[in-house]
């Protein structure tokens, strides 16, 4: 496998991974566009471990702290064990079904379904912008529990590429009520057991491998993608609040717009 490659896949994995435009169809999208060969399930998994480590090196500089503006109530960090508590379980929805689509193989179908993916995406792009205009309902400053366990139930549409995981769970914060800076934070950190499960799939394929380049391949994806990955929360935290989410969606439009242009034509 190129370098370049490797390069360019961690620096998309990366940069998308926390943004509400689908990580997972945009590695595909540079498959569909490059004349290189599918890097496969297992190295786009390490790209995603990542962006794991990523999320646990921001929770250690406490940049990820769940904090509400409302002066009536106490500032509550992420560190408080129940709200490990709240993650673990809004993920075994979407851990469960994961692997049964894994066991069954057809998560490798819904991977390489372009149409399905541009479709999905556009449709979402959408869904998007209602929340984020708030047309659901008055804005809530408490975090519950209830909030955390809906948003992990509409996580398992995660599974199909082209919804994007971050931008399911944004969407679905945003359609309860919570601000932009809160649904992005909460979007980032259900992402920890999914991709941690992950990264142990990851680590058993390549204990049963004996290619030592694409080890090294491997883990020099994993090096890259966390860069980038911290680089990428660094913005949407610093962006989110102070602008909507019209580029995003703008842009996914765009996205899904070439996906037809390429696949109907």
């Amino acid at each position: 496998m190129p370098i370049e490659q490797i390069f360019i896949l961690s620096f998309v994995q990366g940069l998308t991974e926390f943004f509400p435009v689908s990580s997972s169809m945009h590695l595909n999208i540079v498959h569909l566009i490059s004349n290189w060969d599918d890097q496969g399930p297992l190295l786009d998994l390490s790209l995603h471990v990542g962006s794991l480590c990523a999320v646990i090196f921001c929770l250690r500089k406490n940049t990820l702290s769940l904090s509400m503006d409302d002066k009536s109530l106490n500032t509550i960090s992420i560190s408080s064990i129940k709200y490990f508590y709240f993650i673990l379980i809004a993920s075994i929805p979407t851990l469960a079904i994961g692997f049964i689509l894994v066991k069954t193989g057809y998560i490798y179908k819904l991977r390489t379904n372009m149409e399905l993916i541009g479709w999905i995406n556009l449709i979402f792009a959408f869904l998007l912008l209602l929340s984020d205009r708030n047309y659901f309902q008055k804005y809530e400053n408490r975090i519950k529990s209830k909030h955390f366990l809906i948003i992990g139930l509409f996580q398992i549409l995660s599974l199909i590429p082209g919804v994007s995981r971050s931008g399911i769970c944004f969407t679905t914060s945003r359609a309860m009520g919570l601000n932009r800076i809160i649904s992005a934070k909460i979007a980032i950190l259900l992402s920890l057991p999914i991709i941690f499960c992950a990264g142990l799939y990851t680590v058993t394929k390549l204990i049963q491998t004996n290619d030592a380049v694409f080890i090294f391949h491997t883990i020099l994806a994993l090096s890259l993608s966390f860069l980038f990955s911290l680089f990428s929360i660094r913005i949407i935290l610093s962006v989110i609040e102070r602008f909507n989410v019209i580029p995003f969606v703008v842009y996914r439009v765009g996205i899904s717009l070439i996906i037809f242009y390429v696949i109907y034509t």
